[in-house]
């Protein structure tokens, strides 16, 4: 024979009993609504400071991230990153404007070295089009006047996207040419 649950409700509660498990249901209901009303609340406080310009959420590189001036622009940073947007734009890959930043020793965001892996996050950040992305309202501007000049993240996001599609392309007529012999990758 089970025995019955006992104590997940803190011990108050005999969650055999019909009233209890009917009262452990409302405790769950309104515990549900607090959370609801408590996130509806921070994402309105979060949109309400994007929406004047104040930045939200982890700073990007290429601002400060701490302190009085949290959110301006680092020069030399903002110079990296509008390098990165430009040698992109004119071809590069990720994978060689990481190698060149090693080369010539500039410092990354986080890790000892650069990656095509940061390099391609960077491309893809709505944050250095000046924009914090919500569930609701994608695309809310923010910290626009910070936005490093010369960043153009919609041109790199649509250039990403080519040149994704390009490579599925030639992998996909790679695996046809080699079924056709009967061999796979």
């Amino acid at each position: 024979m089970k025995r019955p649950v006992t104590g997940a409700t803190g011990g108050r509660m005999n969650l055999i009993n019909d009233s209890d498990r009917h009262m452990a249901r409302m405790m769950c209901v309104m515990a549900l609504k607090s959370s609801e009303d408590t996130a509806r609340r921070v994402a309105r406080q979060h949109l309400s400071a994007a929406q004047n310009g104040i930045a939200q959420g982890r700073i990007a590189y290429g601002w400060v991230r701490k302190g009085e001036y949290k959110g301006q622009l680092v020069p030399d940073e903002a110079d990296v990153v509008v390098r990165i947007f430009q040698d992109f734009m004119s071809g590069e890959s990720a994978y060689s404007i990481a190698k060149a930043f090693n080369a010539e020793g500039i410092k990354p965001p986080a890790a000892s070295t650069w990656s095509s892996t940061t390099i391609a996050k960077m491309l893809r950040n709505p944050r250095y089009a000046g924009m914090v992305s919500y569930p609701s309202s994608p695309g809310v501007p923010s910290m626009a006047s910070a936005r490093p000049a010369g960043v153009s993240w919609y041109s790199s996001t649509k250039t990403i996207g080519n040149r994704s599609a390009a490579r599925a392309r030639n992998l996909g007529r790679a695996k046809n040419a080699l079924a056709r012999t009967g061999r796979s990758l």
